[in-house]
């Protein structure tokens, strides 16, 4: 990803704590989870984790695309990459907050975690109510530079 499209990405994702993941499972179904999240260091992966032994940690070892999604009143984030499957503790004990503690009350010792290689992020803000504009901002790798599609109604 360009420095900046991560950057602009960051901005857009910093304040989420939890996301959707959807894998593909064995069967070719489409499986979403929620999961809990952490933008605090965002350098183009999407960090999260599961317990050690989810269905999760199986689909991703089988088929590694994903999508990660969030939605709010305010926002929509819709990301596309590849994962991986983390089972170093070091690693995972480096970016463990006490925020995943009700998802894995375990504790980090049994979790894995699970690392998305971003390769396509889009982000649509929600029109005020009185607004007719159509925010859309979308970034993706590679060349492709960050564009800003904005209809202003002045």
């Amino acid at each position: 990803m360009v420095r900046s499209d991560v950057a602009k990405l960051h901005a857009a994702l910093a304040p989420l704590d939890t996301m959707m993941l959807t894998t593909i499972d064995r069967d070719h179904r489409l499986v979403s989870r929620p999961m809990a999240v952490e933008f605090a260091e965002f350098d183009g992966l999407v960090r999260l984790f599961a317990p050690i032994g989810a269905p999760v940690v199986s689909d991703i070892t089988v088929r590694a695309r994903v999508s990660v999604t969030y939605t709010s009143a305010e926002l929509s984030v819709s990301i596309a990459g590849l994962a991986g499957v983390i089972r170093d503790p070091y690693r995972i004990a480096r970016y463990w907050h006490h925020g995943l503690d009700r998802w894995i009350p375990g504790g980090p010792s049994s979790a894995v975690g699970i690392e998305v290689i971003v390769f396509e992020g889009r982000c649509w803000k929600v029109p005020a109510p009185a607004s007719n504009s159509d925010d859309q901002a979308w970034v993706s790798a590679g060349s492709r530079a960050m564009r800003n599609a904005v209809n202003s109604s002045a």
